[in-house]
């Protein structure tokens, strides 16, 4: 007898810790794509500040290049613009294009995450008798409440 109960009880402990070691797991995985976000947004920030300065210094190169054409005649000063104009197209859409599939990707980060808290479960005979015994015990304290 005392072999089955101990033998319940290692079963119980191997229990335990596999349950613990999936949610360390879990939690691991989660600080990792938190630290993976909060480095994509540092970036994000960072390309952010940078695009005024690119942007201001693309222009004013392709003003330049433009005038000098111009003045020159020569038009091959002209083949760096859409070089520059894609350089700054680009950082363009990196910090500011996109958003809708950004804020649809955001939204269904939110949803998977929250998955859980979301789905409903069967509910058992012994919930219900639970929760039943939960209500007694409530209009039993506040009966005059529930006096008709």
């Amino acid at each position: 007898m005392g072999s089955v109960h101990s033998a319940s009880s290692v079963n119980q402990i191997k229990d335990i810790v596999e349950r613990l070691e999936r949610q360390r797991i879990d939690r691991e995985i989660a600080l990792r794509d938190l630290t993976q976000r909060r480095q994509r947004a540092y970036e994000l920030a960072v390309e952010q500040e940078k695009l005024p300065w690119i942007a201001t210094a693309g222009i004013g190169v392709s003003g330049f290049l433009i005038a000098n054409a111009y003045l020159t005649k020569n038009y091959n000063y002209l083949s760096p613009l859409p070089a520059i104009m894609a350089y700054i197209g680009y950082n363009t859409h990196l910090c500011y294009g996109n958003k809708l599939q950004m804020i649809y990707n955001s939204g269904m980060d939110i949803w998977k995450s929250r998955v859980d808290d979301l789905t409903l479960f069967a509910i058992s005979p012994d919930d219900v008798k639970a929760r039943s015994a939960e209500l007694a015990l409530y209009r039993k304290e506040n009966d005059d409440l529930f006096a008709n």
